[in-house]
């Protein structure tokens, strides 16, 4: 596992409130793989629910910020997080990056190596926010599929070099 341990300063916690540049959507895959192989599997729709130690994270659709030379995805995603015996969630932001291997006939993305390289949570104590960051950092797993069209349809870097072509009028 070569998940980077978060430290404090990378665990936030706001009492003026939660802003996100551009839209919010969900990261975390849900179908584990092998290290080397991706198999052609059906992406699950949002958000993912994964429970650890009695607590409930829900994953909300990611948002790509980035995928450089498509090796590199970066991207960053709505958690809530409801604690054991809590009755609200928590909500908050996930920043993410991970290596990727793509399948264009199965139209699926191996994310290796995911790494959280980020944690913000909304009106939350910072030590408060440290168990959360833990609950979340054992619940998400090494290596996912996702479907490539996901990817690429929350892409907004990539839809803006999306090719064009022109119609000539006949």
């Amino acid at each position: 596992m070569m998940r980077q341990k978060i430290n404090r300063s990378q665990v936030q916690s706001t009492d003026s409130g939660f802003r996100s540049r551009g839209r919010f959507v969900l990261l975390c895959l849900p179908l584990l793989v092998s290290a080397g192989t991706i198999s052609a599997t059906v992406d699950p729709s949002w958000p993912r629910e994964y429970v650890n130690d009695g607590a409930t994270i829900l994953l909300y659709q990611p948002q790509v910020d980035s995928w450089e030379d498509y090796e590199t995805l970066v991207m960053r995603a709505a958690v809530a997080v409801t604690p054991k015996g809590a009755s609200e969630a928590v909500f908050g932001a996930l920043y993410v990056n991970s290596h990727t291997k793509t399948d264009m006939d199965a139209r699926t993305i191996l994310l290796k190596d995911i790494n959280v390289t980020s944690l913000r949570f909304l009106n939350v104590e910072n030590s408060e926010a440290e168990v959360l960051a833990k609950l979340i950092m054992a619940s998400l797993p090494d290596s996912e599929v996702v479907a490539l069209d996901r990817i690429l349809a929350y892409s907004d870097e990539l839809e803006q070099e999306a090719r064009t072509t022109e119609v000539a009028d006949s």
